[in-house]
């Protein structure tokens, strides 16, 4: 937490820098975690950068550029709370099943914008905090029944009009609270005997192909950043 670095310089060029990357000279950790805040943020300034982050960008994108069926093929059935033909779509939906299960989410970390709700307890959802609502999809894959969650890292380089967009080949599992519970979160402790992390999930023989699994986040990867690329 107390390493700090740019690859812009505020202007929006590439850091002419020979060091980029320097450890932050502030010796207390309050003023050290203000100087991360304060370089986070800058971060999100970046122009274009709303369109990776915000969850309502990135399934318009997605749509936009490949159509709500093959949207669907990897994100959750989503509805924008600000768009009135989504709200429209969202009645209907809960008047066919009053007790369906919904998530509203926004771009707040550490689920601070994350509300479950039932049926048209959707209508309560506060839409300057929930930007989104999704239908909870049932698990395929779970680790001795318990959801889990994968977060993968990109790196991301824009220079000279082009894109280029780095895969890290290994992932972090993030697990629920419990198991009736199918909301993960970064703060629960995983068990034992629970992987942490994708090369140890592979080594376990789970019926997930190593190969075939990075091959498939390599082309939704490169789906979402060519759904964007004109913006």
């Amino acid at each position: 937490g107390s390493v700090i670095g740019r690859s812009m310089t505020a202007d929006g060029d590439m850091n002419p820098g020979r060091v980029p990357i320097q450890e932050i000279q502030s010796g207390s950790g309050g003023a050290k975690m203000q100087t991360l805040i304060q370089t986070y943020n800058y971060y999100l300034q970046i122009p274009g950068l709303e369109y990776i982050y915000k969850k309502e960008w990135l399934w318009v994108s997605m749509v936009k550029n490949f159509g709500r069926t093959n949207a669907l093929a990897f994100l959750p059935p989503t509805y924008l709370l600000d768009y009135a033909p989504d709200r429209e779509r969202l009645k209907k939906l809960v008047a066919n099943n009053s007790a369906i299960k919904l998530i509203g989410k926004g771009n707040l970390q550490k689920r601070k914008s994350i509300a479950e709700v039932v049926g048209n307890q959707w209508e309560t959802l506060d839409n300057k905090l929930q930007t989104v609502v999704q239908e909870i999809v049932p698990c395929a894959k779970t680790i001795n029944n318990e959801v889990f969650n994968i977060r993968l890292y990109i790196i991301v380089r824009y220079a000279n009009q082009k894109i280029d967009v780095f895969l890290a080949p290994n992932g972090k599992l993030i697990y629920s609270a419990n198991t009736d519970d199918l909301i993960t979160d970064n703060a629960v402790e995983p068990k034992a005997e629970h992987p942490h992390f994708m090369d140890e999930y592979f080594d376990q023989n789970r019926g997930i192909s190593a190969s075939d699994f990075w091959e498939k986040m390599t082309v939704i990867s490169a789906l979402i950043f060519d759904s964007i690329i004109e913006r």
